[in-house]
């Protein structure tokens, strides 16, 4: 089994790294790799097959694929072509800050609606904010990523 690190630089201005990904580009499928962001791949449009440590999941429009820090991942899709995807890679040292010993925790939004709709619409925003990028653009961005932050640790985390 092939699979590598992938190394995802952030600035301090931004804790995570934010892309859109569209079927006609490289950013529609990732090998097996891992890192320890954790990541949010939002779909728009079409579906994502994804492997979360050898587990695989289905992700349809609406919905978001999440990947908690160190997971061994990957996705494709059926139709790449219709592929559209807001990708959050959240730093980890972020919510490090916040919780010490957040390496005794994972995240878990399966059975957590309301977790999942709130963080759905924060990817959005986000998306839009970095989209856009008016003036004091990254503060803003910031900020909703933190409310990200304080969904993982609020509702979604859980003892290893």
């Amino acid at each position: 089994m092939n699979y590598y690190q992938e190394k995802i630089e952030t600035n301090s201005l931004i804790p995570a790294k934010i892309y859109f990904g569209y079927g006609s580009d490289d950013t529609a499928s990732y090998p097996l790799h891992w890192h320890s962001n954790l990541e949010f791949d939002l779909v728009i449009s079409g579906m994502i097959n994804g492997l979360i440590n050898g587990k695989p999941v289905k992700v349809y429009p609406g919905e978001f694929f999440f990947v908690n820090s160190g997971e061994l991942h990957e996705t494709s899709s059926d139709d790449i072509s219709k592929l559209n995807t807001v990708t959050i890679l959240l730093s980890y040292n972020l919510l490090k800050e916040y919780c010490e010993d957040i390496d005794s925790y994972y995240f878990d939004f399966s059975g957590n609606k309301k977790a999942q709709k709130k963080v759905t619409q924060l990817i959005i925003e986000c998306a839009y904010l970095y989209e856009q990028k008016e003036e004091f653009y990254e503060l803003e961005i910031s900020i909703v990523l933190r409310k990200i932050c304080s969904i993982l640790l609020n509702d979604c985390r859980k003892e290893k």
